[in-house]
């Protein structure tokens, strides 16, 4: 049974909900189509609810944020699935074991929904070699740059 960790309230219900709906979405990704906007934020909207009274969310939610993000066109509900998808914690889970190229790559890729710069990759990796950021900084400078506010308007 899965259970709010705060109030003990029984969240099956809303938990079933996320994985029918995370099913759906996964399905439209597959089928070649984009999931419309109502559907990322109705993911959004649960993700926000899930991550805020269970200690983690299903790994069908995971998996259709995955799929939205890497598919759908940069606009402000990609972009509040994205911070919610970050703020869960498994943006981290999913780029632990990467070189620190293969994440710049990664982090332009899915933050921002474009390459990064030849110069941009090559002086981000080195700032992550020598120490210098974290990858949570560069996640936090990247998130908070103008490109990826303009996304949320």
């Amino acid at each position: 049974m899965v259970r709010m960790h705060s109030q003990g309230l029984d969240l099956s219900n809303v938990v079933s909900l996320t994985i029918a709906l995370s099913e759906r979405v996964a399905e439209t990704w597959r089928l070649g189509h984009l999931v419309a906007v109502d559907e990322i934020e109705a993911i959004g909207n649960v993700a926000s609810f899930l991550r805020q009274n269970l200690d983690e969310w299903p790994p069908q939610l995971s998996r259709a944020i995955c799929d939205v993000i890497t598919s759908s066109p940069r606009g402000r509900s990609r972009s509040l699935l994205l911070v919610e998808y970050i703020q869960s914690g498994a943006f981290d889970q999913q780029q632990s074991g990467k070189h620190t190229m293969p994440f710049v790559m990664d982090l332009y890729r899915i933050v921002l929904g474009r390459d990064a710069e030849d110069d941009a990759l090559r002086h981000w990796s080195a700032q992550l070699n020598a120490g210098k950021i974290s990858r949570r900084q560069l996640l936090g400078t990247v998130i908070s740059s103008e490109e990826f506010r303009a996304s949320l308007n």
